[in-house]
């Protein structure tokens, strides 16, 4: 059975019942194509299957319309359900639920939209959660496999993957990191992945759920800045992994990892391959001088390699910039 299965299979001991009848009516294809159940209070359930959304019936089937009498999630059974996701406890999971997520004893994802509270500017709790995204995520053990034929071709290099949501970052990621990790043509590197959201590697107690390669460490919940300075300091990474970098703050962790000699596999989201050009966490993160690739990935998981320099000139000559990237990687005026 394959690991994307293991996870849909996991996943039914928390949803309502008819939920779960629509899944066991998928065929084994589209069981294997499922990225997304995402339930709605007083709503039609709805499913990602390969890239499409599938709309359930009263009478447990899918469609690709909405039907006449859509599969209606009351309440009770919306509220019942989310208390099995946060394992009867939600002042535990508080922490993650502020941040718009929870993740399952199995080390899933699911996304939560909720109501926020504040008190004196602070983010104190969340309330009237109306929907759920649970996420089925992917292993594809050796997807990379020609990505980094043809990327590091002449050595572990700096890289950013960019792609939407859902295009198969982070299973890349996490399969570029299992490979440098176990070797490429006999060179094995020390590999730290950054998982802040315990995506990457599924960390379950003390145990990991994915694959992430024999010679990798795990730093798990830890934001992205402290965890960075945590393996430099401590662990003499080669290679660290992050996936969603987003906010300029985590811009001066990786400097300072690149000052200290680490390579980068990092991951960011864009709408469409124009945003390389005007999105500007993608700017900052290639005006740094040190990524060598970004690999753009499309809704169909296919790859284009491109190179970062290019990229950045482009964007210089966009914003009229007279900034030029020179073969000896310093940026000129």
């Amino acid at each position: 059975m394959g690991d994307s299965l293991k996870v849909f299979d996991y996943v039914k001991k928390y949803l309502p019942l008819d939920v779960v009848k629509t899944l066991d009516n998928l065929n084994s294809s589209q069981q294997q194509g499922i990225t997304e159940i995402r339930i709605r209070r007083n709503m039609p359930v709805t499913f990602v299957i390969d890239n499409r959304i599938k709309f359930a019936d009263r009478f447990c089937q899918t469609l690709a319309v909405l039907p006449k009498e859509p599969l209606i999630i009351s309440s009770q059974e919306f509220d019942d359900m989310f208390n099995r996701l946060c394992s009867f406890s939600v002042y535990g999971n508080m922490t993650n639920l502020k941040n718009g997520y929870i993740t399952l004893e199995n080390g899933s994802r699911v996304g939560v939209c909720s109501t926020a509270i504040y008190e004196d500017d602070n983010l104190v709790s969340v309330k009237d959660v109306t929907s759920v995204n649970i996420r089925i995520p992917r292993q594809a053990v050796g997807c990379s496999r020609d990505i980094i034929a043809k990327t590091f071709a002449n050595g572990v290099c700096s890289v950013i993957v960019a792609g939407k949501p859902s295009s198969g970052k982070t299973t890349l990621l996490r399969d570029m990191a299992r490979q440098i990790s176990n070797g490429i043509n006999g060179t094995y590197k020390k590999v730290v992945v950054i998982d802040e959201r315990n995506e990457l590697a599924g960390k379950v107690g003390d145990e990991f759920t994915l694959d992430v390669g024999m010679n990798t460490d795990v730093i798990t919940g830890f934001d992205k800045p402290k965890a960075i300075e945590n393996a430099i300091r401590t662990m003499s990474p080669q290679v660290i992994v992050c996936d969603e970098i987003s906010a300029p703050r985590e811009l001066d962790s990786i400097r300072f990892g690149f000052a200290c000699g680490v390579n980068y596999l990092l991951s960011v989201h864009i709408g469409k391959q124009q945003d390389l050009y005007t999105k500007p966490i993608v700017r900052l993160m290639l005006s740094m001088g040190e990524f060598e690739k970004l690999i753009l990935l499309d809704e169909d998981y296919s790859a284009k390699i491109l190179d970062a320099r290019e990229i950045l000139n482009e964007i210089h000559r966009r914003s009229n910039n007279s900034c030029v990237i020179i073969d000896d990687g310093n940026i000129y005026e």
